[in-house]
């Protein structure tokens, strides 16, 4: 299986105009990358298919098999992206959305320019965790 590029990120973000949409988008891109990884690391892949595994727990194996010392902004801000797309994926109006996107925002090092929206801010901030998956 041949990893994939950094690149493929941005196609899957065009022309989307929801927030929530993107966040949608970015987590499952991100859960794509980690499925990759963790494939890549394994000896029998397949016999994970069937596993039915969440999230959180592709979460954890990769960060079993990726965890270098220096790695662990990586792993908490994949984190904290998956804590929002719960937030809105299990209640219709989240308490403190906001302030959760701008912990996460601030956990990226994405500090919102003037001239770029939240919205913009988001997309970038999940390319970066996106483009450090693909690097390791």
């Amino acid at each position: 299986m041949s990893k994939s590029r950094s690149d493929d990120f941005f196609p899957e973000m065009t022309n989307v105009k929801d927030e929530h949409l993107h966040i949608l988008r970015g987590h499952l891109l991100i859960e794509k990358k980690l499925r990759e990884l963790i494939d890549l690391k394994v000896k029998k892949p397949d016999a994970l298919s069937d596993a039915r595994l969440q999230f959180n727990q592709i979460l954890c194996i990769a960060e079993a098999l990726y965890w270098e010392n220096d790695s662990d902004w990586l792993w908490q801000r994949i984190r904290k992206l998956n804590n929002i797309r719960n937030s809105f994926s299990h209640q219709l109006e989240p308490k403190k959305y906001n302030d959760t996107i701008k912990e996460f925002l601030d956990m990226c090092g994405a500090k919102k320019p003037y001239e770029f929206s939240t919205k913009s801010t988001l997309v970038f901030a999940m390319y970066s965790i996106y483009k450090s998956l693909n690097e390791l």
